[in-house]
């Protein structure tokens, strides 16, 4: 059995991904960059990041996802802003639940 070196490699074989729900995570805003460069070659359709305490939108990891997300869930956050940049380059995302 091969071991996985990174996020990256769990999802290799996955071309599109329909959704991925990572609520609930209090603890994710220091990873969810990382975990956004191993899904990045996924087509990401769906990302819920509902109920993490997030007090701003975690742009690094959002412009990694930009070309394929179309939903977006954030509800249950704490966000203190939406700037005028806060969703950068997301010409594909058609949904924004707040």
């Amino acid at each position: 059995m091969k071991c996985l070196d990174s996020v990256a490699d769990a999802f290799d074989a996955f071309a599109t991904i329909l959704l991925v729900d990572l609520s609930e995570n209090p603890d994710l805003m220091g990873n969810l960059t990382s975990t956004a460069i191993g899904l990045a070659n996924a087509n990401i359709n769906s990302l819920i990041l509902s109920y993490n305490s997030l007090q701003r939108i975690p742009k690094e990891a959002l412009m990694i996802m930009s070309e394929t997300l179309r939903n977006l869930e954030l509800q249950g956050n704490s966000l203190l802003q939406l700037a005028d940049d806060s969703f950068p380059l997301m010409s594909t995302l058609t949904a924004i639940n707040l």
